[in-house]
């Protein structure tokens, strides 16, 4: 998309070329670390710029992967450099002011503490994409349907175990398909979880760490003692307590629903009566990753999508899922509208312009009042 142009302005040559930053800092999340890190390692790269890949103190060894194919695929050395560690080198990268770009994928506390740490520094080009709470509104869909309905919210919530900011984590439910949630409960208490190497293979893993785990666990309690009721109970599991069950929380009576990302596999859902009412709800919070309805009338899924504030807005689709053929970011407090994927090479350069002339075309301006 950035290609060199030219044009003739007034008898003069005007070029736009773009320019490479520079030096591009890459902070890759825990749960994609090579997706979501190449999302941002692939642009600078074409656009120019030498990388400093930083992956998840969670998964090290996934992020000294990629740097290690990157070096077979025939990259030269030091054009992409791999540092681990914690969030203490995070911050000293973010902050030298040898770093002409940062390129981040993660919490949205961590996004927001990048952002004020380069306030200052209106030099260096920051893309964060920090998360979600993202509703998902079921409006009406044909009864035969309802085993795709019922997979599709799953898909949505409980895939990877919840571990994806674009994940759906409000369940907006026309009061005429109340009966889906017992189906739903039925066959969320009966989803298979476990090792990857189980027979069966299970349909989802384990949070990352049992922290992480006792961390979800605990805000379900914590809604809980504000009236939010558990449609299927949560609960800890597995040898390292690492497994979270799937959990439906009826929030209809919940005194204090706070506008957080509960990054596991844990759906709020909520009824209501008409649509207006849907949309407006499910707008009502600081994020705005991703969005989407399920219904069979394309006219309200137009409403939907023009009403929706939004990076990613899908109409009978799961929320998770992505192609780098098309932009992968959010607004509002989700992100800064740069998104990683097709997009992020048009911010992995900047736009720089001439007025060039050929020696022997120079001429004389002739503008009043200089005499020689």
């Amino acid at each position: 998309r950035n290609k060199e142009t030219t044009r003739e302005v007034k008898g003069l040559t005007s070029k736009t070329r773009f320019k490479p930053h520079g030096v591009i800092c890459v902070l890759g999340p825990y749960n994609f670390p090579f997706s979501m890190a190449n999302s941002h390692i692939m642009p600078s790269l074409l656009a120019g710029n030498t990388v400093i890949f930083k992956p998840s103190e969670l998964t090290p060894l996934a992020g000294i992967a990629v740097a290690q194919i990157w070096q077979e695929a025939g990259l030269p050395k030091g054009v992409l450099n791999c540092v681990t560690g914690d969030k203490t080198i995070g911050k000293y990268l973010v902050e030298h002011k040898d770093i002409d770009g940062i390129f981040f994928v993660g919490s949205h506390k961590a996004g927001v503490s990048i952002l004020q740490s380069t306030v200052t520094t209106p030099n260096k080009i920051v893309a964060v994409e920090m998360g979600g709470n993202s509703p998902l509104i079921i409006e009406d869909f044909d009864e035969s349907k309802e085993k795709e309905i019922i997979s599709l919210i799953i898909h949505s919530t409980f895939i990877t175990s919840g571990q994806r900011c674009s994940a759906s984590r409000r369940l907006y439910l026309n009061k005429k398909h109340i009966s889906i949630l017992d189906k739903l409960s039925t066959v969320l208490s009966n989803l298979k979880i476990g090792d990857i190497n189980d027979s069966p293979e299970p349909f989802c893993g384990t949070m990352i760490r049992p922290e992480f785990a006792k961390a979800v666990y605990n805000k379900v309690q914590e809604l809980v003692t504000y009236g939010a009721k558990e449609i299927t109970k949560c609960k800890i599991s597995g040898v390292n307590e690492t497994i979270v069950s799937p959990t439906l929380l009826d929030m209809k009576e919940c005194t204090n629903d706070d506008d957080t990302e509960i990054f596991g596999p844990v759906l709020k859902v909520y009824l209501y009566e008409n649509l207006n009412e849907a949309i407006e709800k499910s707008n009502d919070t600081k994020f705005g990753l991703s969005a989407g309805i399920v219904t069979q009338n394309k006219e309200k899924y137009n409403e939907f999508y023009l009403k929706t504030k939004a990076g990613i807005v899908n109409w009978n689709q799961q929320l998770t899922g992505a192609t780098t053929f098309a932009p992968f970011g959010g607004v509002k407090q989700s992100g800064n509208y740069r998104p990683a994927g097709y997009l992020s090479a048009d911010y992995c350069s900047y736009a720089l312009a001439s007025f060039e002339v050929e020696p022997d075309q120079i001429k004389l301006a002739n503008t009043p009042g200089i005499y020689f």
